[in-house]
C-alpha cells in the first residue's frame, strides 16, 4: 500500500466536525507503506483527525516504511480548529524513519492540539525513527490560538536518532506552547 493519498476527510467524528466519533485509529499506514500523502497545504485538502484513540499511527517492522508526508491538518480539535476534541491517546505516532510532518509553507502546518500525546516518535522492535522532520506545526493550540493543550506536545521515546524538530530559519520552527511537557 505505497503512495496512497488521503485528503478531505472527517476522521473520528461526525459529518460538521462538531462531536467525536472515534475510531482506534483514525489513519493506519503499515508495513510496506512508503510514499503516502496525508492531507495537504489547501483546505480542501485538509483531514481533520479526531475524537481516536490514536490519530495517524505510521508503523513498519522494516525500514522499508516510511516516507509519508503529513501536511495542513487539524488533530485533535473539531473543524473550525477553535474547540478540544482530542484522540485519548497520540495524536500522530511515528514507528517509521523518513516522513515529513508539516513544512515551512503556513498551509503546510498541522495543528496538533488537545491529545494525550501530540507527536510520538518512539520507534518499535528494532526499526530506529530516524530522518523525520518535524517543521512549522502548532502544538498545543487551535487555528484561532486558544491554548488546547496536549498532555506531551512531542515526545522523543525509546530508539529516536538523528530527527531534526525545528530548523533554522523562522518558517521551520514548530510553535509548541500550553502543553504540559514541550518536548
Amino acid at each position: 500500500a505505497s503512495n496512497n493519498v488521503v485528503q478531505g476527510n472527517f476522521i473520528g467524528t461526525n459529518a460538521a466536525g462538531t462531536a467525536i466519533v472515534g475510531n482506534n485509529f483514525g489513519i493506519q499506514a503499515t508495513t510496506g507503506a512508503v510514499g503516502d500523502v496525508i492531507g495537504g497545504t489547501t483546505p480542501a485538502a485538509r483531514n481533520l483527525i479526531s475524537g481516536n484513540v490514536t490519530g495517524i499511527r505510521l508503523q513498519g517492522s522494516t525500514a522499508a516504511v516510511g516516507g509519508t508526508l503529513v501536511q495542513g491538518n487539524l488533530l485533535g480539535t473539531d473543524a473550525s480548529g477553535a474547540l478540544d476534541l482530542g484522540n485519548t491517546g497520540q495524536a500522530l505516532v511515528i514507528f517509521t524513519p523518513d516522513n515529513t510532518i508539516g513544512g515551512t509553507a503556513p498551509r503546510a502546518r498541522n495543528v496538533i492540539a488537545g491529545n494525550t500525546n501530540g507527536i510520538d516518535m518512539t520507534g518499535s522492535g528494532t526499526v530506529t525513527v530516524t530522518a523525520n522532520l518535524v517543521q512549522g506545526n502548532h502544538v498545543g493550540f487551535g487555528l484561532s490560538g486558544a491554548t488546547l493543550p496536549n498532555l506531551r506536545g512531542i515526545l522523543l521515546g525509546s530508539l529516536p536518532a538523528g530527527n531534526t524538530v525545528g530548523g533554522t530559519t523562522p518558517a521551520a520552527r514548530n510553535v509548541i506552547s500550553g502543553n504540559a511537557w514541550g518536548i
